[in-house]
């Protein structure tokens, strides 16, 4: 997880700076009550689920208890801050930057929708076409051998499935959003809290630091962050001149 925030923000970092905005990595521990944090991690139904998958990638994590319950979940995370003219336009019009703000694109929050069954939906006769196939060509089970099947029946019951997904999605809300597909139905769920808008939506319980550069390191089985550059930079990623204006605080 530690290094999938962290190459999200190595990303976006290009990305900006490439745009010619300065943009730098941010690295602390941050602070999730659990409901969210099961979420993000991918869903799960149990915290202690969610614990162990994020710490068997490596992440160092902590947890806050209230009554033998996990309430909160404590964690290191990679983030990114992008000088912008923040004020008064919050960054719309970028005429020269004042403002260092959090911008976090590898935290989200997901609403998981319950997928479609493309056998259900195109009322396909699986056994039929099970039959169909082995109809078509010859199969010896002691020889261990089979050989002439006709490929354009299963290819034919494939297009029919896709046809009869895409009018069932066509029917949905929302359906003329170019961004609404059948993977949007359930595959890999909706994302309902993207983050990016001028203040991270977790609070931050350590200081750590602001960077131009980082590079990770494997050892024992944890990813130790190691600083290289300074901590400001210029529009090209290089030492070039102090950026100095200050930082958004972190909403609680």
């Amino acid at each position: 997880m530690a290094t999938r925030a962290f190459d999200i923000a190595s990303l976006a970092i290009a990305l900006l700076r490439a745009s010619g905005i300065p943009a730098r990595y941010v690295h602390r521990t941050i602070e999730v009550d659990e409901a969210r944090f099961r979420n993000w991690i991918g869903g799960f139904e149990h915290i202690d689920a969610a614990i162990e998958y994020a710490a068997s990638g490596g992440v160092p994590i902590a947890v806050l208890t209230a009554g033998c319950a996990v309430t909160r979940v404590q964690l290191e995370h990679v983030w990114v801050e992008v000088a912008l003219d923040f004020h008064p336009s919050r960054g719309m019009i970028n005429r020269s930057a004042d403002t260092w703000v959090p911008f976090d694109p590898s935290f989200k929050q997901y609403d998981f929708l319950e997928g479609l069954d493309p056998v259900d939906v195109s009322g396909l006769d699986l056994d039929g076409l099970q039959n169909e196939i082995l109809a078509s060509g010859q199969a010896n089970l002691d020889e261990h051998w089979v050989t002439g099947f006709d490929a354009a029946i299963l290819q034919q019951a494939q297009e029919t499935m896709q046809a009869a997904l895409e009018a069932r999605v066509a029917d949905m809300p929302n359906a003329r959003s170019p961004h609404h597909s059948v993977a949007d139905q359930g595959l890999h769920g909706r994302v309902t809290e993207p983050r990016g808008r001028g203040g991270h939506p977790l609070r931050a319980t350590a200081n750590g630091s602001s960077l131009a550069h980082y590079v990770w390191l494997r050892q024992r089985h944890f990813w130790r962050a190691s600083a290289i550059g300074a901590a400001t930079l210029g529009r090209t990623g290089q030492q070039a001149h102090h950026l100095e204006f200050p930082t958004r605080h972190h909403r609680g």
